[in-house]
């Protein structure tokens, strides 16, 4: 019965998704994907910091995540060339689940289009070649853009078997 309903889930998911211009990618996770585990860590450990920082009482609040996200999202080249990248969704399932490789066809607001299809303001974006990171958090009473380069020790640190990829 929980495998249907989290196969029914993935479904719902999926159409939602692509109703908001993600197209989930046939191709596998890449090798060089860091461990959801790290990449959590990487948002949310004690020290962390966000690159951007936007109270959630100001009435341009969403219209700021959105831009100030791609503005951080095409520094770090999250996107793939043709739009590819690697998201971790904060939605009911997103554990088992792990990892989504998307192709993202609109490339505008992609923070809304997040939250539109999940119900969740936040989610970890991450490239295809595991480097770059692009978050958003939220924290108290503000949304973070949190940002972070992975050196090569830090992809995996924690072993697959330990989470469901």
């Amino acid at each position: 019965m929980d495998d249907e309903r989290t196969q029914s889930g993935d479904s719902m998911l999926r159409d939602s998704l692509e109703a908001h211009g993600l197209k989930m990618s046939d191709t596998g996770i890449p090798d060089e994907a860091p461990y959801i585990l790290t990449a959590i860590r990487a948002v949310t450990g004690h020290y962390v910091r966000p690159a951007v920082s936007i109270p959630r009482t100001s009435p341009t609040a969403l219209d700021q995540i959105d831009r100030r996200w791609h503005e951080e999202a095409e520094y770090l080249r999250i996107y793939a060339r043709d739009g590819e990248f690697l998201l971790r969704t904060s939605d009911a399932g997103s554990e088992e689940r792990g990892w989504l490789r998307l192709r993202d066809t609109v490339r505008t607001r992609l923070p809304s289009r997040i939250k539109s299809s999940t119900g969740y303001r936040e989610f970890i974006a991450v490239s295809l070649d595991g480097r770059s990171l692009c978050a958003v958090s939220i924290e108290e009473d503000e949304d973070w853009i949190v940002t972070h380069v992975f050196t090569s020790e830090a992809h995996h640190t924690i072993p697959r078997r330990a989470e469901n990829q």
